[in-house]
């Protein structure tokens, strides 16, 4: 890569065009062909930043364009969020193999793709009827349901076109029907390999087979910067041991590359690395953001806060408050107790044990803490304390003084 390349400057238009082969998983001609348009006008120097920082390619076809972005390490968080269950997947992965048999342009029935999709669908004869690992059988109403959340996946992503009928009539009645086509894009979908995918035994086999780079250093960059780009936070715990050492010798250009190249902006500590934007907007996936559930992370993060400087317990050698779960649970108690009056109804009728799973479900897939059950412990990252909220003092006082005449009235109707 040219010297002359890695100090080009993007202006405001190329940096609208990575935010849009960031943003969506491909940008189809059909659907949004003034975007398709203007980011095919900067595809030339963005094949090479995509190429040079994070081993990644740009499929520039006449009827989409698609940044192929594949994790440098795959998290439970990183899955379809339309797509419930591992049996949802498996089913996602025969649709592919039904369509790759398919012609442009083809036409087919629901009743083709469910014959198919249940032979190709690996199940066990002696498996729990209810495990994702039993056959397929149409006559469950949960497996039907399985289907049409693929199916719904497939259309709105662009991977099949619905010419009549209604999807959703299947999962009440096996025997409706829908009409499919099969559009050119549907074969792009699933992520090419340089070789046949049976030639790789494990995950990490996998991984590795979409850098094509030997060079140690140059996969590294790209190892990190991908990292950086697709997890909310990385940290050293994580890392190989060279890791935070190169991104501390680079952290200039990089921070400047991040700035001037991309909507983001590069935040290096000594336990951990991210990307951050200072400017809430919905075209980005954020913490916090504009669904509940992010302010009551703010306000747990406060609790936490609040029982650090306490208490001012020692860390563990990665930042890391390490806590039990049984002090989890004293803190998501606490939590509650001063801050749910100001909940939604929907959270305030979570029972304790709802209201926990939910909380730590949110904290570990935003990189905010981490759970060792075999050890019933938690590790409470930086990550978490990062940003609090709390509610304005006059909100509180509003809430104390309702609850002193509350006290008072109940008090007079027990005497």
């Amino acid at each position: 890569m040219s010297e002359d390349f890695r100090r080009r400057k993007f202006d405001e238009d190329d940096r609208e065009a990575v935010r849009l082969l960031l943003e969506h998983f491909w940008i189809l001609r059909d659907r949004m062909p003034a975007e398709y348009s203007f980011v095919r006008s900067r595809l030339p120097h963005l094949k090479h930043y995509f190429l040079d920082r994070y081993g990644y390619r740009i499929i520039d076809h006449r009827h989409f364009i698609k940044l192929e972005k594949i994790p440098a390490t795959p998290r439970a968080w990183m899955g379809i969020e339309s797509l419930t269950s591992r049996r949802d997947y498996v089913v996602l992965c025969c649709l592919l193999a039904f369509l790759d048999e398919r012609q442009v342009d083809e036409q087919f029935l629901l009743s083709q793709v469910c014959e198919v999709v249940k032979e190709l669908y690996p199940g066990e004869e002696d498996a729990d009827p209810e495990s994702p690992r039993a056959p397929l059988n149409w006559e469950s109403w949960e497996h039907r349901k399985s289907l049409v959340r693929v199916l719904n996946l497939a259309v709105s992503r662009g991977l099949v076109r619905q010419v009549d009928g209604q999807v959703e009539r299947f999962a009440r009645d096996a025997e409706s029907e829908v009409l499919y086509e099969v559009p050119v894009v549907a074969r792009y979908f699933p992520i090419s390999y340089p070789q046949e995918l049976s030639r790789f035994h494990t995950l990490a086999d996998l991984l590795a087979g979409t850098d094509h780079v030997e060079d140690r250093l140059q996969s590294r960059r790209h190892r990190l910067h991908r990292e950086l780009l697709l997890t909310p936070a990385f940290f050293r715990h994580e890392a190989e041991p060279e890791d935070f050492a190169y991104l501390r010798s680079q952290r200039n250009r990089m921070r400047d590359d991040f700035e001037n190249r991309t909507p983001y902006r590069m935040a290096l500590s000594k336990h951990t690395a991210m990307l951050v934007v200072h400017e809430q907007s919905h075209r980005h996936h954020t913490f916090p953001n504009k669904k509940s559930i992010t302010d009551l992370m703010l306000l747990f993060a406060a609790t936490v806060r609040d029982a650090f400087e306490a208490t001012t317990p020692e860390l563990d050698a990665e930042g890391r408050w390490p806590i039990t779960t049984v002090t989890m649970e004293n803190l998501l108690h606490q939590c509650r107790e001063k801050t749910a009056h100001g909940w939604s109804k929907a959270h305030r009728e979570l029972s304790p044990a709802q209201f926990g799973k939910l909380l730590r479900r949110e904290l570990r897939d935003w990189n905010m803490i981490v759970e060792a059950p075999e050890q019933a412990m938690v590790y409470l990252c930086p990550t978490l304390v990062r940003l609090v909220g709390r509610y304005p003092s006059e909100f509180t006082a509003q809430h104390t003084e309702e609850g002193k005449k509350t006290g008072k009235r109940r008090s007079k109707e027990k005497a």
